[in-house]
């Protein structure tokens, strides 16, 4: 049984194989988005169903919020074939400065990069 601790890494490693794609980098002097750093604020986790078996999940994140300094990220951990939903929930993600790592408000390219993300409300 998958330990509940490793559907956050699970979520991390999605959300850091997107950032990646788009050009950031966990060393500042080789990333697109060089002033800044990420770090996770708040994490809030329903676990609906155990992960019993060794195999593929699909991790499905979106942001639900953008402010001036921070993204708010839904997700779902579902089975492969999306039929079974083993745990939902959401993150919030701070934007800091890596000069004094206190908070910063978030570029526009690092905003347009995240736009594919972005949820609406209808």
């Amino acid at each position: 049984m998958l330990h509940n601790s490793r559907y956050a890494v699970l979520l991390e490693n999605a959300v850091m194989a997107y950032w990646l794609e788009r050009g950031w980098h966990y060393d500042p002097a080789r990333s697109l988005f060089p002033d800044s750093v990420h770090l996770v604020r708040a994490f809030e986790i329903t676990y609906h169903l155990p992960i019993t078996e060794v195999g593929k999940v699909g991790v499905h994140f979106w942001i639900e919020r953008v402010g001036r300094t921070s993204y708010t990220y839904g997700f779902r951990v579902v089975s492969a074939d999306r039929a079974t939903l083993y745990a939902e929930g959401r993150r919030v993600q701070v934007n800091l400065s890596t000069a004094t790592l206190t908070p910063i408000p978030l570029s526009a390219e690092e905003v347009a990069a995240a736009r594919p993300l972005i949820r609406h409300a209808d």
